[in-house]
């Protein structure tokens, strides 16, 4: 299966195209359509999600190298801690391949 790349330059040109496409909605026919305006409320709060993806991706890349280190070492999860863990691993976007993350920096 041929890697996927999906760069932070590909994500800032989408959420700025996504910004354009509800701002010509807005001065267009989205005005006084309370459609629109449900829609805008929504991705405003959405949007600083999207722009922090990349920075939180990253952590977690960090925090699952952190704890593969930890797991060479011989500690070992147990209660809330591995559940947390699992929770975060489960999150994070694998290939088949090798079970490495891919994403740009």
């Amino acid at each position: 299966m041929p890697e996927i790349t999906f760069t932070t330059a590909d994500a800032d040109r989408l959420l700025g195209l996504a910004d354009q496409f509800l701002e010509d909605w807005e001065q267009n026919e989205g005005k006084g359509d309370p459609e629109c305006a449900q829609r805008r409320k929504e991705y405003d709060a959405i949007r600083p999600i999207f722009v922090a993806a990349p920075a939180m991706l990253a952590a977690l890349e960090v925090a699952c190298s952190v704890r593969e280190a930890e797991m060479a070492e011989g500690y070992v999860l147990e209660g809330d801690e591995k559940t947390a863990y699992d929770q975060m691993v489960a999150a994070i976007p694998m290939t088949q391949e090798d079970g490495h993350v891919r994403h740009d920096r």
